[in-house]
C-alpha cells in the first residue's frame, strides 16, 4: 500500500475500528483523515517510518482523541529510539502500547517525569527485535514510575528473547493488592490482560 493522497473520511467503512498501516508514506500524516471510529492501529512493514514521519503521524489530533491501542512492529524501516520517545507526549490516552524492546531506553521513562499529566496506559508490551536479545533500559526506571506517571499500568509483556523480570511482576502484583479490585482500572480494550508480567513468542 502506498499512501499518496488523503482519502475522504467518508470512504472508510464506518464500522472500521482496527487498521494496519504498511508501505510508503508520502502524504502529510498530521492532517491525514483516519477512519472515524478507529481505536486500534498497527504500524508494520512501513518503508520510511522516519523521525519526521513519526512526528507528523503522532501529532495528528484524531489519534490523540480516539486511539486506544497502538502496535509498532520491529519490521519498519527508519525506526529509531527517538520515534518511540515521542509516543507518550502525543498520545497520553493510549491504553495499550506494543513497541520493539530494543528501541526503548531509560530516556523513554525519564521523559515521562516531565509530562504534564499521567498516562492512561494499562498494558505495555516490549516486542520482538532483530538487532539483539537484550533490553537497553534498567527495569527500576519502569518500576519507579508505577506510583506516579504510570498509575494505571497493570500488565507488562516481554518477548521471550528478553528473559523474565520477577521484580517487576512483584511490583505490579503488590500495587494491585494495595489498590483492590474496585480501584484497579480495567478498560474494555485491555480486559484480556491480567495483573503482572506476561511473556510471548
Amino acid at each position: 500500500m502506498r499512501i499518496t493522497q488523503e482519502p475522504s473520511s467518508a470512504k472508510w467503512p464506518p464500522s472500521l475500528e482496527s487498521l494496519q498501516l504498511s508501505g510508503t508514506i508520502e502524504t502529510p500524516m498530521e492532517t491525514f483523515h483516519w477512519p472515524e471510529n478507529m481505536t486500534q492501529l498497527c504500524l508494520k512493514n512501513c518503508q520510511n517510518l522516519s523521525l519526521e514521519n513519526m512526528t507528523n503521524l503522532l501529532s495528528n489530533p484524531q489519534l490523540d482523541a480516539k486511539l486506544k491501542r497502538l502496535t509498532i512492529s520491529t519490521y519498519n524501516r527508519g525506526l529509531q529510539p527517538e520515534c518511540i520517545h515521542l509516543i507518550p507526549a502525543f498520545l497520553p490516552g493510549l491504553l495499550f502500547l506494543s513497541i520493539p524492546g530494543d528501541l526503548v531506553q531509560d530516556t523513554f521513562f525519564s521523559m515521562l517525569e516531565y509530562q504534564r499529566t499521567s498516562l492512561a496506559l494499562e498494558v505495555l508490551e516490549f516486542g520482538h527485535t532483530h538487532t539483539g536479545e537484550r533490553l537497553h533500559f534498567h527495569m527500576q526506571s519502569l518500576i519507579d514510575l508505577l506510583d506516579s506517571r504510570l498509575p494505571y499500568l497493570r500488565a507488562v509483556g516481554f518477548h521471550t528473547m528478553y528473559g523474565e523480570y520477577p521484580d517487576l511482576d512483584d511490583a505490579l502484583l503488590e500495587r494491585a493488592e494495595e489498590l483492590g479490585e474496585e480501584q484497579m482500572q480495567v478498560s474494555d480494550e485491555t480486559g484480556e490482560f491480567d495483573v503482572g508480567t506476561y511473556y510471548f513468542d
